[in-house]
């Protein structure tokens, strides 16, 4: 992949997830095991043509005054994407279980895809921890902002092990309402049905292998 011809956005502004600005439509709340720190949930919120994504988790400061540890709920990550990231999400899940014949397959041996979505680089890749120790499952990026966090990886991304995005039916894996995959699924029908206003239909504009 030529990461050269990928643009970088600056990130956003950090939201409070409990206490949004009035603009910010709530979409829900989802919880992912892999992200353990005081079992804070993922809060999802729409605001003009985004999806944000913020998270608290319970840290431990110390206190070099009186050699104490201090522990404080402090937000842990925000991300951001285009809504549209939403349904390809979904589609993208999908397309990593077709037949390799299929021309929407993910192609035979790769790892990861990134396609050009509404003016954004979408990032999934297979990761064999990715929900945990020795829990396969997928990073979700969009490698066209950068980290809130300094000391990570230039892009934004979120960790999901299989368990969490997919059901499975006979062992084949199925978009499920009570997994990662139906939450986004319903968030994109949300904004699709125009909802939140005139929608804008997800255009993917350049891909990358």
């Amino acid at each position: 992949m030529d990461w050269s011809r990928i643009e970088t956005l600056s990130e956003w502004q950090l939201i409070e997830p409990d206490a949004p600005p009035e603009e910010y439509v709530y979409l829900g709340q989802y919880s992912l095991p892999n992200y353990w720190q005081g079992n804070f949930p993922f809060k999802f919120f729409y605001y003009d043509h985004h999806l944000v994504i913020g998270k608290k988790h319970l840290a431990e400061i110390p206190d070099f005054d009186d050699l104490s540890i201090i522990r404080k709920t402090v937000i842990h990550s925000q991300l951001e994407f285009p809504i549209q990231a939403a349904r390809w999400f979904v589609d993208a899940i999908q397309r990593c279980f077709l037949p390799p014949d299929d021309p929407r397959a993910m192609k035979s041996g790769a790892m990861a895809f990134l396609e050009k979505v509404n003016g954004e680089w979408l990032h999934l890749t297979r990761g064999f921890h990715s929900g945990g120790h020795n829990i396969p499952g997928y990073s979700f990026a969009n490698a066209s902002r950068r980290s809130h966090k300094k000391s990570l990886p230039k892009k934004q991304s979120l960790e999901i092990g299989d368990p969490e995005i997919f059901g499975r039916i006979d062992g084949k894996p199925v978009i499920s309402p009570d997994k990662f995959a139906g939450f986004m699924e319903r968030i994109a029908e949300r904004y699709e049905s125009g909802e939140f206003g005139p929608p804008v239909p997800m255009k993917i504009e350049d891909s990358m292998w």
